[in-house]
């Protein structure tokens, strides 16, 4: 069974860190590798 999870605001570090991760973003490399997600963006990103 597949539960979904909202992350509450505060847990967004976890998400900061997968998207700094190299070997993670390594996917995303033609398109610049990994994303930066700065504290400051993360309000209007759990908004959306």
């Amino acid at each position: 069974m597949l539960v979904l999870h909202e992350p509450k605001l505060d847990e967004l570090a976890f998400r900061q860190r997968l998207l700094a991760d190299e070997a993670t973003m390594t996917y995303n490399e033609a398109y610049g590798g990994t994303i930066a997600f700065p504290e400051e963006r993360w309000k209007n990103w759990h908004q959306r």
